[in-house]
């Protein structure tokens, strides 16, 4: 399975979100790119921290002790998993979370992670906030659903590619995102 349409949505929420792409990710902002090489690497050096890493509000965890402001959990990740594209993460979203996301107040996931700063090689996933202003270009987890069925021209183009019907609603909502 690959792509967002494959993952299970509840709610209008969904239950999977890409944290980090594979390969060289640029960033919004004009930061020099970053590097993902190896996933599962990353993935083990996260879980050894021994802790779920928090989805947070607008990075507020790592802003409180300066601003004095709580950071509540928007999620916990409960799960990371390599896939062709990246690493994915099934997050475990609180009500107000949920509520927050089904509005659309929220739209995107931007991950905080440890990184070698001659290399910008990803070492390690720290934990991520839902913002409207993300440093990274990552699909927005709010049109993460599905869209219903394909209609013909859409699955000709599957069959043409030879890609599945997941694959291309992922790759549909990306582009989206970038008009």
């Amino acid at each position: 399975m690959n792509g967002a349409a494959a993952m299970p949505i509840v709610g209008g929420v969904p239950e999977w979100a890409q944290l980090l792409p594979l390969g060289v990710i640029p960033s919004r902002d004009g930061r020099p790119a970053w590097r993902l090489s190896n996933a599962a690497a990353v993935i083990a050096a996260t879980q050894a921290r021994g802790v779920d890493p928090v989805i947070d509000y607008e990075h507020q965890t790592d802003h409180a002790a300066a601003n004095g402001n709580p950071a509540p959990a928007a999620g916990w990740v409960r799960l990371l998993m390599a896939r062709a594209d990246g690493i994915w993460a099934r997050i475990e979203w609180t009500a107000r979370a949920r509520r927050m996301l089904e509005a659309r107040e929220y739209r995107f996931l931007s991950p905080v992670f440890e990184f070698d700063q001659a290399t910008r090689e990803v070492h390690r996933i720290l934990r991520a906030g839902l913002t409207n202003d993300p440093a990274l270009y990552l699909q927005a987890i709010a049109r993460m659903q599905d869209d219903g069925p394909l209609d013909e021209l859409e699955r000709a183009i599957c069959r043409q590619l030879g890609i599945d019907e997941a694959s291309y609603r992922a790759t549909r909502c990306q582009l989206e995102e970038f008009r």
